[in-house]
């Protein structure tokens, strides 16, 4: 009778990489018959091959403990019965010892699920399981829950923590050295100057965040080139990290050689001033997107007073006028898209023609239809005039991007959330392999294809009514699914990478790495923190009677 002396095993489950060796070639048939919980006889999906895949490509199965012991209910060697079989896992890794009892062969075997990453003496199940994690932009402990939840063997987080430090942030360095490098020499060789754009976006939705990242977008050859990233002890303060970022972003792309002709950025002061003063041989413009929310902001909150409120309606053609006012002037001359912009104070009190400014005298509209327009003279009139010709937002008009925006690292952030939450807190090394992983799974899938019909070949469109449009319809091209053959080429950067150079780069981002955040503050000693809690749940509230005689002690309404 076989006897299982089963460790850690009763009632559990495991992933193992089935080794299909030629000892096992027939259990893999050309069909295989599986009768389903309906009954009937289905055929199953064709044989699993391992026809071009690598360690990280070969099929992988969840197996059940019990369905793994069947195939050594006899010895491998002299084929006798009842073999002592004794089971463990390490992580995802099920080991299996047998002992055949045979006195003529007494032979003791080993047999592992999962082989070994090639060149190191880690299992491939659970470095590749940390690796697929980490490049997916999941969470450890949810990944690890989940599997927990489902009795599958499994890594600690100590040990994904561990291979996250020593191999899997290096590697991600490692990488983008690599391809920051191919990207930024394609650029030096451009003739005219590039036109990049940047902005900023921190890790908390509040005003005391911990990081600060620039990202800077290339509009000339579209792809994110370059980002910085900064932690909050660095600059001093939360709002001062965009614009030390910034700076560095420039230092480096301007150190590094490239012909900058144009800079697009929001109309962050700093910034602004820094663009003016140390790099005035740059144009700089201002993104149309930030200056339309501000006039929103502005108008929005102008209609919302009593007697204002038929400006509301017209909220929005004076922000898509302001759009037109740039777009609409290829030399980006600031008088005249100034000029152009303040024709929309006499096109709302039905004035279409002889203008002051004779850059721009008339609307260039056709024939408009019926509308309700506002009459010079009134309150929300000259409310409206005195807020779109604040001297600020005049300045900002006047340097509306007329070439490009930064619409493009908007997205790049809403996908960036993906894989940094700003709900979840994240090492320094951590933020920055992850901002890696989202600039270059952006930059592969930003011009995918659009998906025709197969009936006409004309594009497929789809229509989606997004909340802040209050109903308003947006139609988006449907798009071929998302490319990720960078996760490959991060594999093979891990195996053909010498271990001198997984070394090397995780010196350089440890050098990288700021001092923690706790050195700008003075941290409160353990003890003292345990003796103050104390302190206060021994505290008893007394009943403190009213500082003038003769006030009641009891409110009406409680007596």
């Amino acid at each position: 009778m076989t006897s299982y002396s089963l460790v850690r095993w009763k009632s559990r489950l495991t992933v193992c990489v089935l080794q299909w060796t030629n000892c096992y070639a027939t259990l893999v048939e050309t069909e295989v018959k599986h009768e389903n919980h309906t009954g009937y006889q289905t055929n199953l999906l064709p044989p699993l091959s391992l026809k071009n895949t690598n360690i990280r490509t070969e099929p992988k199965h969840i197996v059940f403990l019990t369905q793994l012991l069947l195939l050594f209910k006899f010895c491998h060697i002299c084929k006798a019965d009842t073999p002592t079989v004794e089971a463990s896992e390490n992580g995802t890794q099920a080991i299996i010892r047998t002992h055949c009892n045979n006195p003529k062969c007494n032979k003791e075997d080993l047999w592992y699920s999962q082989p070994q990453m090639p060149g190191l003496k880690i299992t491939a199940g659970n470095f590749l399981l940390a690796l697929s994690i980490l490049l997916a932009g999941g969470s450890a402990t949810k990944v690890f829950k989940l599997l927990s939840f489902m009795g599958i063997g499994c890594v600690s987080l100590k040990t994904f923590f561990k291979y996250q430090r020593i191999k899997l942030f290096p590697l991600i360095y490692l990488y983008w050295q690599k391809y920051q490098s191919q990207m930024l020499a394609k650029l030096k060789s451009l003739q005219t100057g590039i036109v990049i754009a940047g902005d900023g976006r921190h890790d908390s939705m509040g005003h005391s965040a911990k990081f600060g990242a620039y990202t800077i977008f290339c509009r000339t050859v579209p792809m994110i080139i370059h980002f910085s990233l900064v932690q909050r002890n660095q600059a001093g303060s939360s709002p001062a990290m965009e614009f030390l970022a910034f700076k560095q972003c420039m230092e480096f792309l301007t150190a590094y050689g490239l012909n900058i002709g144009t800079f697009i950025s929001d109309r962050h002061a700093s910034i602004a001033s820094h663009m003016k003063n140390v790099l005035s041989h740059i144009v700089h413009y201002f993104d149309i997107w930030h200056l339309k929310k501000k006039i929103r902001k502005v108008l929005s909150k102008i209609a919302k007073t009593k007697g204002c409120e038929e400006l509301a309606a017209w909220i929005k053609p004076c922000e898509r006028h302001l759009h037109w006012s740039a777009t609409s002037t290829f030399n980006g001359s600031e008088r005249v898209i100034w000029a152009k912009f303040k024709a929309f104070m006499n096109h709302v009190v039905n004035k279409h023609s002889n203008f002051e400014d004779p850059l721009f005298n008339k609307c260039a509209h056709g024939h408009l239809e019926p509308r309700k327009w506002l009459r010079i003279g009134s309150v929300v009139y000259e409310r409206l005039c005195e807020a779109l010709t604040n001297s600020a937002l005049i300045r900002g008009i006047k340097q509306a991007s007329p070439l490009a925006q930064t619409s493009c690292l908007e997205g790049f952030h809403s996908g960036l959330n993906h894989f940094a939450p700003k709900m979840i807190a994240y090492s320094y090394a951590g933020m920055y392999c992850r901002h890696i992983l989202a600039a270059v799974h952006f930059n592969f899938n930003l011009r995918r294809e659009v998906k025709h019909r197969e009936t006409d070949g004309a594009e497929r469109v789809k229509v989606c009514y997004p909340k802040f449009k209050n109903g308003e319809a947006t139609v988006r091209n449907v798009r071929v699914t998302q490319n990720y053959d960078y996760v490959e080429e991060i594999f093979q950067t891990f195996i053909k990478a010498s271990k001198d150079e997984i070394i090397d780069a995780a010196a350089k981002l440890h050098e990288k790495t700021p001092a923690a955040m706790n050195t700008m503050l003075e941290k409160q000693s353990r003890e003292e923190a345990i003796k103050r809690k104390e302190e206060r749940s021994q505290m008893v509230v007394k009943d403190v009677p009213p500082t003038t005689p003769g006030t009641p002690r009891k409110y009406p309404a409680e007596q």
